[in-house]
């Protein structure tokens, strides 16, 4: 195993995967003018370059239809700067603005719940506008949404029961694990390292690599992105999926400063399987073939703030972090 790629972190070792196991990006950047023109036309999709398969197809609408939805998230976020709202499940038509004052007790009584609610909460309002974009869509007979509704008829996809909604929603929930598990871990990694609280610097300074650790992920193919959340959470998903608690993660100081990264177990665990991988396709006369990967449709959205929205998102989540959760460390 090669200890160079190790000693690199999880840039290092994401790169020696992809390279070995001929994972390429597949360009989705290039595809979604085809859809913002179906949607512009509302007539029959162009069609797709040979090699682009279904999933990917799904993931360029998925791109054009967060772009549409985001401008009205961003806009709430605005119009409640410091603010943070529950839900009512996948069709709730409400939402219901907490108050400061129980969020500031939860954080100073149990910082780790309060996380869990930011978690929880952070979802359902992107939930809310997902489900207003939807429904606007679908009422008018919106070919885009029914395009998208035909992919999720096929059997890969029967987990999202026919509902873009669902699979809209689904890399939202898959940011948000990571955002606010990074978040909510980054204290205990701390206090278990230097033995000692943290402080609002020293979180903010973890905070930035994290974001990096976020966006890093969010380029992976869904495979590896599974493999490397696997080692992340740990073993025990259990205790992860309640606490929010991120098993497999280490502080490393370098250049003065502190980030954060996988431990060098998860790490050799990520090189092990494909390496175990690649020995099976080899088996079966499949090595080498070529794997392309599109990322998470959201990399792709311009952002109001940051060159994405998932980069408005981890920034926005972190101003919740600085006004709830910071005065409990003075």
């Amino acid at each position: 195993m090669p200890e160079e790629v190790i000693a690199g972190g999880l840039t290092s070792v994401l790169q020696y995967v992809q390279r070995r196991q001929n994972i390429r990006p597949v360009g989705l950047r290039k595809l979604i003018p085809n859809v913002a023109e179906q949607d512009r036309t509302q007539e029959a999709a162009a069609p797709m370059p040979q090699n682009v398969s279904q999933g990917i197809e799904a993931n360029a609408i998925a791109s054009h239809l967060l772009g549409s939805t985001w401008p009205a998230i961003a806009g709430w976020m605005k119009q409640h700067p410091g603010k943070i709202a529950s839900g009512h499940g996948l069709d709730s038509d409400a939402l219901h603005e907490l108050k400061d004052e129980d969020l500031q007790m939860r954080f100073l009584t149990n910082p780790e719940s309060g996380f869990r609610d930011m978690h929880k909460n952070s979802q359902a309002i992107a939930q809310h506008f997902i489900n207003a974009e939807c429904r606007s869509r679908r009422g008018q007979g919106d070919k885009v949404l029914g395009r998208l509704e035909h992919i999720l008829k096929s059997d890969e996809y029967k987990s999202y029961k026919n509902k873009p909604e669902s699979y809209l929603l689904a890399g939202f929930v898959t940011a948000s694990d990571i955002v606010w598990g990074l978040f909510n871990t980054i204290p205990m990694l701390y206090r278990r390292q230097y033995k000692k609280e943290i402080t609002p610097e020293e979180y903010k300074e973890i905070a930035a690599s994290a974001k990096q650790l976020a966006l890093g992920m969010a380029g992976l193919n869904v495979d590896l992105l599974t493999t490397v959340r696997h080692q992340i959470e740990g073993s025990d998903y259990e205790r992860y999926s309640t606490m929010l608690e991120m098993q497999n993660l280490r502080l490393v100081e370098q250049g003065g400063h502190i980030g954060v990264d996988l431990t060098e177990g998860a790490l050799k665990s990520i090189i092990s399987t494909y390496e175990l991988k690649g020995q099976i396709l080899e088996a079966f006369g499949m090595a080498g073939k070529e794997t392309l990967k599109s990322g998470c449709p959201a990399l792709f959205v311009s952002g109001q703030e940051g060159a994405n929205i998932i980069e408005d998102y981890i920034d926005w989540s972190h101003s919740l972090v600085e006004k709830y959760y910071f005065p409990t460390l003075a």
